[in-house]
């Protein structure tokens, strides 16, 4: 059993094992129907919690059947991160022996890579 807290700017809509989380920066949907995990939205009113909840839960699991509960708990708040901060995404380019020439154009639609199988 887990409980993550989503932010106030984010709404999340749980509907048979698909989740989508909408905030400031856009919308993911994703599906989690392959995995046998209940998620549920609930809101909490006591001393310690108050507010909206998620509740993610797996029945008669073992060990490595719990393990998926924290994935899909960290796959749930990636999400929430990606809808509130954004992402950006870095990509390097390395070789090891030959080398590779990566060219992108002014325009930065595209990269277009030469000498990739160490032809000329």
């Amino acid at each position: 059993l887990l409980n993550t807290h989503p932010p106030s700017v984010v709404k999340v809509t749980i509907k048979a094992r698909i989740v989508t989380v909408e905030g400031p920066k856009g919308k993911i949907t994703k599906n989690y129907k392959h995995l046998p995990v209940e998620l549920k939205c609930m809101k909490q009113q006591t001393k310690t919690r108050k507010g909206n909840y998620l509740c993610l839960r797996m029945w008669n699991a073992y060990q490595k059947q719990l393990s998926q509960v924290g994935t899909v708990c960290s796959l749930i708040r990636n999400m929430m991160d990606g809808v509130t901060r954004g992402y950006r995404y870095k990509m390097r380019c390395v070789n090891a022996h030959f080398p590779i020439n990566a060219i992108i154009p002014k325009d930065g639609a595209h990269i277009e890579v030469k000498n990739f199988l160490g032809g000329k």
